[in-house]
């Protein structure tokens, strides 16, 4: 469904990381383009935008020494992902905080074969970056589209994703809701909440009891004070390991009915 062309900017003094990386084909739906400056231009902020301003990584071929003393600024700024090569006759890198800055430390001497694995590794990572934000677009893209409300819930019934028709229903961003309980979100009281007079307060348990999608009927009260009456399907939702670890809710709005 989509198509990444990856800008891959390589700091270094000769052409060899480059030669070896344009030898590895790129995964399905991605392309590669790359371009090597070298140390001797510097490696500042204004250089390496100015080289690859689009760069979603960039290798850092060079001696610890090189390395840019504003390289917090860049990947707070830049926002790509900084790979660093560690060759045995440069020394190592020391400094913990400059460590953690990278996503990754290539050690060297760098053979084929080693930078084809290295590199699929990064390959991969960058792959599920990217299918996760499409899979989440097309996620928000759906149930926004909805006219039910939608929502997800943890075991604890807070609110971790609603959709559009929800947070409009409430009068509350959609911010406003994540992380919130029911009580908050529908501007009830503890007391009233606890009295369960506008929701089925055990309808979360069932669901997570009976491990399969149960339908309810069940009253909320509105913004204006009017009783509401929704027929709400509610399914769990599994890790991997079969375990509950939420729910979620689709309501339809069947008051008129």
């Amino acid at each position: 469904m989509y198509f990444k062309n990856l800008n891959i900017l390589i700091c270094s003094a000769n052409q060899e990381l480059e030669e070896l990386l344009r030898q590895i084909k790129p995964l399905e739906r991605f392309g590669h383009c790359f371009k090597t400056v070298s140390n001797q231009e510097g490696l500042g902020k204004e250089t390496l935008e100015e080289a690859c301003p689009d760069a979603d990584i960039i290798i850092m071929d060079v001696a610890p020494e090189e390395i840019p003393m504003n390289l917090p600024y860049l990947c707070a700024t830049l926002h790509p992902r900084f790979v660093y090569c560690e060759r045995p006759e440069r020394g190592t890198l020391t400094d913990p905080e400059q460590v953690e800055l990278f996503h990754a430390i290539w050690g060297g001497p760098f053979t084929a074969e080693r930078i084809r694995l290295y590199f699929a590794f990064l390959q991969q990572e960058t792959k599920a970056k990217y299918d996760l934000r499409l899979n989440r677009h097309c996620l928000e893209t759906t149930i926004d589209s909805l006219p039910d409300r939608v929502w997800f819930k943890d075991t604890r019934g807070a609110h971790l994703k609603v959709n559009r028709s929800f947070w409009k229903l409430v009068g509350k961003a959609k911010e406003q809701c994540r992380g919130r309980g029911h009580y908050y979100i529908w501007d009830m009281d503890a007391e009233e909440y606890g009295k369960g007079e506008y929701v089925c307060l055990e309808s979360e348990d069932v669901v997570m009891t009976a491990k399969k999608t149960c339908i309810f009927d069940e009253k909320l009260k509105g913004l204006n004070g009017r009783m509401l009456q929704f027929r709400t399907y509610k399914s769990p939702i599994f890790d991997e390991d079969g375990k509950v670890i939420g729910t979620m809710g689709v309501a339809r709005d069947v008051s008129d009915l």
